[in-house]
């Protein structure tokens, strides 16, 4: 399958347990990737072929799998932009994956939402830090403050991460 990818003209990124099996492959343009996680950066489809459950948790989910350091199972929501029709022509792809599917519109909309939330989310964590350094200026004790932070806001995961870092704890 994969060598009628290739032969179809499109890039694709192979990572084999055991790379002498994909040499026809390699030599036909296919690119070599050290891990599962190599081959899917910046991938736009993800295909697996393995034997059997054992192979495809660790090419999925193991230490260096596809998606390693992506939120478990039952988190992921994903920000998508195409088309309607696209995207409801990917969407049996793309359930098993997450938890939710959110169109934001036309080709691009999806990551100009997750930029957007990637800003808010630096705000924060600037925010934080200058609330943590004008803590400090004033005397304060900063474990109780960093304790005041975790108990005593609304706050998300990000921000008791963002002070226990920047107090040290």
């Amino acid at each position: 399958m994969a060598g009628r990818m290739v032969g179809a003209g499109h890039e694709v990124r192979i990572y084999n347990r055991s790379p002498g099996k994909a040499a026809d492959l390699f030599a036909r343009g296919a690119i070599a990737a050290d891990t599962p996680r190599a081959a899917a950066q910046g991938a736009e489809t993800i295909i697996s072929m393995v034997a059997d459950d054992d192979a495809s948790r660790a090419v999925w989910s193991g230490p260096d799998g596809a998606l390693a350091g992506a939120p478990a199972a039952g988190e992921l929501t994903l920000f998508a932009g195409a088309s309607a029709a696209d995207l409801e022509a990917v969407r049996p792809l793309l359930e098993p994956l997450c938890t939710s599917i959110v169109r934001f519109g036309e080709v691009g909309a999806g990551t100009a939402y997750k930029l957007m939330q990637n800003l808010l989310g630096s705000i924060q964590i600037a925010a934080t830090a200058e609330a943590l350094r004008t803590a400090e200026l004033a005397g304060l004790d900063m474990p109780p403050v960093r304790l005041g932070r975790v108990h005593r806001t609304r706050c998300g995961r990000l921000m008791p991460m963002v002070s226990g870092q920047v107090v040290g704890l």
